[in-house]
């Protein structure tokens, strides 16, 4: 599956040879609700389900049952030159096996949210505790003044 073309074998000292993968998987949060146990990743359109399976069991060390996939179509996009298609992508459902579950780690915690809020809140009392207005202004726009 690689596209990559690597030197033949050379006899002589052992050369280390390390083998990346070309395609990169993005986990994406699905549009629709989906069971707990299936993922939902975005990679390139070449990669095929089998492709996909080795990767997560090879590279990551994941137990899939099962792959899904389609091909999206890119956006269309009107520039000043005209139209413009980004890239096609494949969408690919990835199922675990039974009893495994996967939920997506909450990354903006409420709490601390909040707190942020507040710090805002209480920096901008401070800044604006020492203006005065000038009664004469009120009636003008903040631009104008």
């Amino acid at each position: 599956m690689s596209t990559r073309f690597y030197p033949r074998y050379v006899k002589g000292n052992p050369q280390l040879r390390v083998f990346l993968p070309d395609f990169k998987l993005i986990m994406v949060k699905p549009v629709n609700k989906l069971p707990e146990n299936v993922v939902t990743f975005k990679t390139s359109v070449k990669m095929t389900d089998w492709d996909i399976k080795n990767y997560l069991e090879k590279i990551y060390k994941i137990e899939v049952a099962n792959v899904q996939s389609r091909v999206m179509s890119g956006d269309l996009r009107k520039t000043t030159f005209g139209l413009t298609k980004h890239d096609d992508y494949r969408l690919a459902d990835v199922s675990l096996p039974v009893g495994q579950k996967f939920t997506w780690p909450e990354l903006f915690p409420k709490e601390k949210e909040k707190q942020e809020i507040d710090d805002y809140k209480a920096t901008l009392e401070k800044v604006t505790e020492g203006r005065t207005v000038d009664p004469n202004l009120s009636n003008l726009p903040t631009w104008f003044r």
